[in-house]
């Protein structure tokens, strides 16, 4: 399981991010931080639990748990789907097709 707390959270490089992550481990029956994260993930505006109307979860795929990511406007108009490996506990960024249009994700 993983959760997301809305938080002033400090990584070991002294950058500020607005979300913690944390894993539950079912052997240890504890929750753990997620300490190594990408960078990006501090320039979140808000980050939605959902995509195709699964509201309150992640999508499940091949071992990865996905969220789409809206960006803060002064960033871009694009989106980002973003991956929780739960096999090595990293964070991926899944790539997206150029689009003519860029509007629809």
């Amino acid at each position: 399981m993983v959760q997301l707390n809305k938080s002033d959270y400090k990584d070991d490089e002294g950058i500020f991010y607005d979300y913690e992550f944390k894993v539950y481990s079912l052997k240890n029956d504890s929750w753990r931080k997620i300490t190594k994260l990408p960078h990006y993930l501090r320039f979140m505006y808000q980050f939605f639990y959902h995509l195709m109307h699964r509201r309150g979860y992640g999508v499940l795929a091949g071992r990865v748990l996905h969220w789409v990511m809206p960006l803060r406007i002064q960033l871009g108009p694009r989106n980002r789907i973003v991956g929780f490996d739960l096999g090595n506990e990293e964070f991926i960024e899944v790539s997206q097709p150029e689009c003519a249009n860029k509007n629809y994700l």
